[in-house]
């Protein structure tokens, strides 16, 4: 495995954003959130950050909803003995209740639970967060953090379709990270059956079985890992696979997803659905034949696809505008036979001519 690249900001010449623009792969920025106010309170013990946590709840009614395993699970949030199980409870608190059930497992001497809230938006259960641990980078639009809260966990190997920065308040975290082409050797379950909504690999990375996974050496071969302190930030960049260990009796990161393209404007996992239930199961040939037109038209791998028309006249292939993009989208639903109230009819909605 090959170490992230890390940087120091404060000693860099290059900005945050351009480190990010420039970069296809994971960056460590060290120190970046140093100044936060909850990563200074963290430094002086769990306490003093649960004390400031508490302070800045100010709404009780806002439960937050978490994950609970044994001590047995080792921390790690799987699947059970089938698909249709999991190795843990899945609890509500309020967000002062949650922060005392953290306080009193780290407490226990024996049979100590993992407990574990993810990706819940802070502005639901803390007021004022931003103002004293605040990321200073120009997202180009608004973007609303998130919190991972908990005690030791190892969250399964999976990939997120946004880009994300993720920044350490307290604990310990390990990233081993995956380019997005190692799924042919990471064993992922179906995209539809997941743990928390993001498709999953199925090894056990803290303890992986190469005889049922063989393919997994070669993963962790062209794996990179970081390892973060509090203060420490992570750039992941969209569909990059990513295992997550927390060490710690409080753990706390706070996060950032956004999606650099603002053109994006729904998931290219919709793209991938569509193409199995129309594409997969073609022959090879007629496989090779869609994959060249798919190349031409969607990844332009020739240039773009319309130039040898006039703009006005290029239908379907021209520019993507918002606009342009849900007329295609009503385009796609009707030829699918969705004649739904609530889609607009948008200009492509009624064929000007048949094709033979």
């Amino acid at each position: 495995m090959q170490k992230v690249k890390e940087y120091n900001i404060s000693a860099a010449n290059v900005s945050l954003e351009n480190i990010i623009k420039n970069s296809h792969q994971p960056v460590v920025f060290k120190g970046l959130v140093s100044d936060w106010q909850s990563v200074k309170e963290a430094r002086k013990s769990n306490e003093c950050l649960n004390k400031y946590l508490t302070q800045l709840s100010s709404k009780p009614s806002n439960r937050i909803e978490a994950y609970e395993a044994t001590e047995e699970s080792n921390g790690r949030y799987f699947f059970g003995n089938s698909f249709d199980e999991f190795n843990f409870n899945k609890v509500a608190y309020s967000f002062t209740d949650f922060l005392q059930k953290i306080q009193y497992i780290s407490q226990q001497n024996s049979n100590k639970t993992s407990i574990y809230a993810g990706g819940k938006q802070l502005s639901k259960h803390l007021d004022n967060f931003a103002r004293d641990n605040a990321l200073s980078y120009d997202f180009g639009r608004p973007v609303e953090p998130r919190v991972w809260l908990g005690n030791s966990s190892v969250i399964s190997t999976h990939f997120d379709t946004t880009d994300n920065i993720a920044c350490l308040v307290s604990g310990k975290r390990t990233f081993t990270l995956f380019p997005t082409e190692q799924v042919k050797n990471l064993y992922p379950a179906p995209f539809n059956h997941t743990i928390a909504g993001a498709a999953v690999s199925m090894v056990d990375i803290c303890n992986p079985d190469f005889e049922q996974h063989p393919l997994y050496q070669e993963a962790l071969d062209n794996a990179f890992v970081a390892e973060l302190e509090p203060g420490d930030a992570i750039y992941i960049p969209l569909l990059w696979w990513h295992n997550v260990r927390s060490e710690g009796d409080l753990c706390m990161l706070v996060n950032y997803f956004w999606t650099a393209d603002t053109r994006k404007l729904e998931s290219p996992m919709n793209f991938l659905y569509h193409g199995l239930y129309t594409l997969s199961h073609l022959s090879p040939e007629e496989i090779l034949s869609w994959k060249a037109l798919i190349d031409h038209f969607v990844f332009k791998t020739n240039g773009e696809p319309m130039t040898h028309l006039p703009t006005n006249n290029q239908g379907i292939f021209g520019e993507i505008t918002a606009e342009h993009a849900y007329d295609i989208r009503d385009l796609v639903l009707r030829e699918m036979g969705f004649d739904l109230e609530f889609v607009k009819k948008g200009k492509y909605s009624t064929p000007s001519s048949a094709s033979t």
